[in-house]
């Protein structure tokens, strides 16, 4: 029986926000439908948004992040073009561009008059900087709320970027600390954290380093993930499926199984830990 600690990681991905039963269905086929499973559904880049230059010094191209106010709307008289907003701030204008825009969404996100920080790809068009589609528009407390460096998630269809990376943030504070099961003196040899802050911190990345298979978080979960995988899934299945491999291939004679025995010769050496990590059967494969 699953101890009560775990509820949590097991729950639905549907108790998260944002994530109904159409998304829910979407994540059962794409990740899991758990919210373990969107744990160890790892960010593949990131975005820096710590650069914050004045709208007078932006260089062409990068992603960078303001303050402006909202200064106009700019409805397109005709369908086929762009809706734009028209924001600035004390060193210069910045374009706002949306195609096929809901204009009553945008006038209630984005009311003339007000302040918000906005991010996004900055880009030169005729000589006036704009963001085409920008990454956020929010007041500046909703703002504060957002990492500075941004995980990117890997997606498919029907899933959107926003969402996932919200429900993701969501349930970070509910990953509980648990009991460490690996031994310590693994642990010291290997340099890695517990857990819990290998889970924290594989989805709050600081650079590009922090996404590669080598850093301490991520060898962390992967070692778990793979401990889980072939021995402590809910049902055993994966367990019940190496133990019958194991007993037919020492039944057809492939495999040495000695106990607690060590062969005098052997190539590869298999060994079924306890819960515990203690060694229970070797199994010596021999040439």
């Amino acid at each position: 029986m699953r101890p009560t600690l775990l509820d949590i990681l097991f729950a639905d991905a549907t108790t998260l926000p944002g994530i109904g039963p159409k998304l829910g269905k979407i994540l059962a086929e794409f990740t899991g439908d758990k919210i373990v499973d969107l744990l160890f559904h790892l960010p593949s880049n990131l975005i820096d948004r710590q650069y914050r230059p004045s709208l007078a010094e932006i260089e062409d191209g990068r992603i960078a992040t303001f303050e402006v106010e909202v200064m106009k709307h700019e409805a397109p008289r005709r369908r086929n073009l762009p809706y734009r907003i028209l924001c600035g701030n004390e060193t210069g204008y910045l374009s706002l561009v949306f195609f096929h825009a809901r204009g009553d969404w945008l006038g209630k996100a984005m009311p003339e008059g007000a302040k918000r920080m906005v991010s996004g790809r900055v880009e030169r068009f005729r000589e006036q900087l704009q963001i085409v589609h920008p990454d956020h528009m929010l007041p500046q407390a909703e703002f504060d709320k957002l990492p500075i460096v941004e995980p990117v998630y890997p997606l498919t269809a029907g899933l959107s970027a926003k969402v996932l990376m919200k429900a993701i943030q969501a349930a970070l504070p509910q990953v509980p600390a648990l009991p460490e099961w690996q031994e310590e003196e693994w642990l010291k040899k290997q340099n890695w954290p517990d857990w819990h802050n290998a889970a924290q911190a594989v989805h709050r990345p600081e650079n590009m380093a922090a996404l590669e298979p080598t850093h301490l978080a991520r060898a962390r979960l992967a070692y778990d993930e793979l401990l889980l995988t072939l021995i402590l899934d809910e049902d055993m299945e994966s367990y019940k499926e190496m133990y019958t491999w194991l007993e037919r291939m020492s039944l057809e004679g492939q495999v040495n199984n000695t106990g607690t025995g060590v062969p005098t010769f052997a190539d590869i050496t298999l060994s079924v830990l306890t819960s515990h990590n203690n060694q229970g059967t070797q199994f010596r494969y021999k040439d």
